[in-house]
């Protein structure tokens, strides 16, 4: 490691460099990032760093060694950050701010630091490197699992807010206690991003009821242009009602051609998959489509909605549909395979229905050119 920052020319002129690239799970430590910050201090003229030191143990004491070091490349166009489950706080996350304040030609950036201990404190600062950052138009933000909720949701949001020239938009909340109130602020400032094209909303894990779903649904609406939209809401408690208001904005959202919906364990039921069916009428551009609707009670009405559904998106290319631990039956499942095979337009094809009235199938199929081919690796049908 130490041998890395040696090897760095301290005159060398950089158009396009990767300061370190994929040493994530590899035990690094305080020392470790002391030797990377080393030879980040000689990338002076870089537009692109990538730094992932995923899963390692850097502490605060590494991570101020990094920041350090940033303070040395204000010509950063894109800026990659990765440093989920370092043990990292609120003090690092100041210092690694205070050094993205001084990126004045950043223009993409991507934060993961899911799974450390930023906690409510630390938001504020990523708050205000956003608000100094405001020429970016491409922003993915990853804190899940760090306890910020409601309060630090909040605090994201009026960073958020003053990114107005975003054509894409990652904001991932996994698990951080966040109820409707944090689902709101969110929701409020996406309103202000109207030049979004892209966007990936995480709330995967929380309090979230159908009123916290309805506001960010509200602010789709205003986001006539995207077309690649991911929407996570799996395991919350929005129920069909929150369905609802999601598909009333999704009928708004007609330029979609990559919709990813995960909405596993939330209880829909044939009610809540009948909304959504009805909302894909009228998203005709769709060519991708990932559907997660596991452990939600749908039953074969539900099924047959989805089924319904499929024989209309024939521009559908790309399906994604996971229905297990559901109640279908094989009836449900007949409906769903006839649906399928009139579809000829999909070229990749997975689908999963383990757990569904004692039928337990998992498979995935390749079409290619209207013809059927079974990869064995990923076919188990039985019966119980």
């Amino acid at each position: 490691m130490q041998q890395l920052s040696a090897k760095i020319p301290q005159n060398q002129i950089f158009v396009q460099v990767k300061a370190v690239q994929s040493m994530k799970q590899n035990k690094i430590g305080i020392q470790g990032a002391k030797y990377i910050s080393n030879a980040i201090k000689h990338f002076r003229r870089a537009i692109q760093l990538d730094i992932d030191l995923n899963d390692n143990n850097i502490k605060e004491e590494g991570a101020q060694y990094i920041a350090d070091a940033l303070q040395n490349c204000q010509n950063i166009t894109t800026f990659n950050l990765s440093l989920r489950n370092n043990k990292i706080g609120a003090e690092s996350i100041k210092n690694i701010a205070n050094s993205l304040e001084m990126f004045k030609k950043l223009s993409q950036l991507h934060l993961d630091l899911f799974g450390n201990q930023i906690n409510i404190d630390g938001t504020p600062y990523i708050a205000r490197a956003l608000y100094y950052c405001n020429n970016i138009n491409h922003l993915s933000i990853d804190l899940g699992q760090n306890n910020i909720k409601d309060e630090g949701a909040n605090i994201i949001a009026s960073g958020l807010e003053k990114c107005e020239n975003l054509s894409y938009l990652k904001i991932a909340l996994k698990r951080n206690y966040i109820s409707s109130e944090g689902a709101k602020n969110i929701s409020n400032a996406l309103k202000r991003c109207n030049k979004i094209t892209g966007l990936n909303i995480d709330f995967g894990v929380n309090k979230i009821s159908a009123e916290g779903v309805k506001n960010i649904a509200n602010s789709l609406t205003k986001c006539k242009n995207i077309t690649l939209l991911k929407l996570d809401f799996y395991e919350n408690k929005i129920i069909s009602e929150g369905i609802f208001s999601i598909t009333k904005a999704l009928e708004k959202c007609q330029k979609i051609s990559k919709l990813n919906i995960s909405f596993g364990y939330i209880q829909i039921g044939d009610e809540g998959v009948y909304y959504i069916s009805r909302a894909f009428e009228k998203c005709q551009n769709i060519t991708q489509l990932n559907l997660d609707f596991r452990s939600n009670e749908i039953q074969d009405e539900g099924a047959q909605s989805i089924s319904a559904t499929l024989e209309k998106g024939q521009n559908i290319t790309e399906l994604y549909l996971n229905l297990e631990q559901n109640k279908i039956s094989m009836k449900g499942i007949n409906n769903l395979i006839m649906a399928l095979e009139r579809s000829q337009n999909i070229i990749k094809l997975y689908f999963y229905l383990k757990q569904n009235s004692y039928i337990f199938i998992t498979f995935k199929l390749y079409l290619i050119n209207n013809q059927r081919y079974e990869d064995d690796k990923h076919v188990s049908i039985c019966f119980k």
